[in-house]
């Protein structure tokens, strides 16, 4: 489905590095438990987001200090948290929203001065779902990802034409909006998943 998300990094003496990834189609899975009470239901899911592990760039210019392109991607997204929902006959609305982590990669060119680290985080959204059958659910959802910001150091085996200190430390602080659609496979006994009218 889908991906919007952005990787902005600045560092001193004023170089800043932004890197908007733009917008992708990505897939994944998720697993789950949900209890209906009432019209409420409550419940915990899990899941992974592949983003395609692709390098997107910036041209050269004042913010890659005239020297590269600046280069970054995001490998995939892990995410667990709760959801609470209202259901009406084969309907249900939901909210969303718990822990994520990503790892987030840059270089200022390919090959050259490549960096990375792991950023966690939290996530928040909602959807809608509709039961197709009693095992089958179809949904669509959209989530807000906002990652931890934190400092990455390149490796000096990248780093061959000695450029730095010019990129050798990065600020990241990095987003993401996904809209999807969700195909869920359910497993229970039927009276525990009977929809209130």
């Amino acid at each position: 489905m889908p991906l919007q998300y952005s990787v902005c990094i600045s560092r001193a003496p004023g170089f800043p590095f932004n890197v908007d990834l733009g917008s992708r189609f990505v897939f994944g899975g998720h697993i789950g438990y949900q209890h209906q009470i009432g019209n409420f239901v409550l419940g915990v899911e899990g899941g992974y987001t592949d983003t395609g592990n692709r390098w997107s760039s910036n041209p050269a210019g004042p913010d890659c200090a005239n020297v590269f392109p600046c280069q970054a991607r995001m490998d995939g997204i892990w995410q667990v948290g709760g959801r609470l929902g209202y259901a009406v006959d084969r309907w249900m609305v939901y909210g969303t929203g718990g822990f994520a982590a990503t790892d987030v990669g840059t270089r200022s060119a390919p090959g050259i001065e490549v960096a990375s680290a792991t950023h966690n985080g939290w996530f928040i959204g909602g959807g809608t779902e509709f039961a197709l059958t009693k095992n089958l659910i179809l949904g669509v959802e959209y989530l807000h990802y906002d990652f931890n910001a934190q400092t990455q150091n390149t490796d000096p085996a990248t780093n061959p034409g000695g450029v730095c200190p010019l990129f050798c430390v990065r600020r990241i602080d990095p987003d993401a909006d996904i809209v999807r659609a969700r195909l869920s496979v359910k497993f229970g006994r039927d009276e525990d998943y009977r929809p209130s009218k």
